[in-house]
């Protein structure tokens, strides 16, 4: 009996032990310290081996620090130990999709949907791997199903609209990134892209208004000079939009379009040397540009202007937008 007794009081111990180092690695993993959360789920596994959510938030902190495959494993455990671990599979679908392993990824999510059908970051995660599938009919699905179970997640309504800008429903998605605000007023992304939907619809004032509140509430946001400077172009204030887009590459000296873009505004000025500068650091960071960065090119010497309401339509990026193309945002933030 005493044997007994002493391996039950054994097991309770090892149980407090475990708990203990898991609620400090959550406390580790909230402040950041991945590493330091890492080696408390780990030393909550030695105690308790069978401790599924110290694997699954091992993962999670693993993941951050970008071992993807670690990430992997440890979902993976963590989905033997329980099979109906909904968030386990979740996360194993946010890191197999990191790897560009969509198929698997979305072979996750299906079954966290099943296992846990009232979970709306389920539907909110599966509808941006359909986005960035491009299959936008099936994102708006599931966005609207993670807005029916909570329709107070501000981020799905701003990646509904983003989507809705994508498909050029420029009206629905200036009335999700108003749902947004509504919830949060003081989020930089919805005002940018608020501003990209309305200057689609030729509202330039109100776009501009919503590019620079974006910047007041972010003053490092890259992306907000870019888009900016596209609309400044528009109106034909180059200077100001060569000003926004030096400050866009200051924040992103990675941002090719951005390159492009003020040499294409050099080219106009005939500042040709500056151009040459801005065209050839923009292949070398995106060879990818360069039938788009020939065509505009060309258009600007055969006409000798940047006159932007002459060039014709269908040779813009996006018909409805700037000719030195307004870059629109894509899917944001998954929820763990």
């Amino acid at each position: 009996m005493h044997l007994v007794l002493s391996a039950a009081l054994g097991q309770v111990a090892s149980s407090k032990s475990a708990i203990a180092y898991y609620n400090r690695g959550n406390e580790s993993y909230r402040m950041h310290d991945y590493d330091k959360a890492i080696a408390d789920y780990s030393a909550a596994i030695t105690f308790d081996p069978a401790f599924a959510w110290a694997y699954n938030n091992r993962g999670n902190a693993r993941l951050e620090k970008r071992d993807v495959e670690g990430a992997i494993e440890d979902f993976a455990r963590a989905l033997e130990l329980d099979p109906h671990f909904a968030a386990a599979y979740v996360n194993r679908a946010r890191a197999r999709d990191s790897k560009g392993d969509r198929a698997g990824a979305l072979e996750d999510y299906n079954r966290a949907a099943l296992l846990d059908p009232h979970a709306p970051i389920v539907f909110f995660n599966r509808a941006n791997l359909w986005k960035a599938s491009n299959n936008l009919v099936a994102a708006l699905s599931d966005y609207e199903a993670a807005i029916a179970l909570d329709n107070k997640f501000a981020q799905a309504y701003v990646n509904r609209g983003n989507t809705r800008l994508a498909l050029r429903q420029f009206d629905l998605a200036i009335a999700d990134y108003n749902k947004a605000l509504k919830i949060d007023s003081r989020q930089p992304d919805p005002y940018n892209d608020r501003g990209v939907a309305e200057m689609a619809k030729r509202d330039l004032d109100a776009a501009l208004s919503d590019f620079d509140t974006a910047i007041k509430l972010k003053p490092a946001y890259s992306l907000v000079y870019y888009n900016r400077a596209c609309l400044l172009a528009l109106k034909r204030e180059r200077a100001a939009a060569i000003k926004d887009l030096n400050i866009s590459i200051d924040l992103d000296p990675s941002f090719a379009r951005a390159y492009l873009n003020r040499g294409l505004l050099h080219l106009c000025a005939q500042r040709r040397e500056q151009a040459s500068n801005d065209f050839e650091t923009a292949l070398k960071l995106a060879p990818a540009l360069r039938g788009f960065l020939e065509e505009r090119k060309a258009e600007i010497e055969r006409r000798e202007s940047c006159d932007l309401e002459d060039m014709p339509a269908a040779e813009m990026p996006n018909p409805s937008l700037a000719i030195l193309g307004v870059r629109v945002p894509g899917c944001r933030k998954e929820y763990v």
